[in-house]
């Protein structure tokens, strides 16, 4: 095997990337949970899968990947048009004020966001 030093192949800059306040919170409640420490878990990305309609998700998904073939390729990477407008018109009615479709981004969760 050869050895190679990564510093070889990466910008200087690449030294200061830390990892994710995240997932060091994330790391620590799996350690936690490891030593028999009973936690109670508020993210959203870990719920009880008995709460997850999962028929009627099932269905769901079947009539969408049935009708809709675009349904599983990627978005666009600030969110799909149809859905920046609608939530642009929303914030106007219930808001009260204006905000441009091309100001809205769309992602799939809060970690995503942050970083873009």
């Amino acid at each position: 095997m050869i050895s190679m030093e990564y510093e070889t192949f990466l910008a200087g800059r690449a030294n200061w990337i830390r990892g994710s306040a995240l997932a060091d919170v994330m790391k620590k409640a799996a350690e936690l949970k490891e030593q028999g420490k009973e936690l109670i878990s508020l993210s959203a990305g870990d719920s009880d899968p008995n709460f997850i309609p999962r028929e009627a998700l099932g269905e769901l998904t079947k009539e969408i990947l049935e009708n809709i073939p675009a349904s599983v390729m990627y978005t666009p990477a600030n969110g799909i048009p149809e859905l920046r407008e609608e939530l642009s018109k929303f914030i106007e009615k219930y808001e009260g004020y204006k905000v441009s479709p091309d100001d809205i981004i769309v992602t799939v969760g809060g970690t995503g966001s942050s970083t873009s």
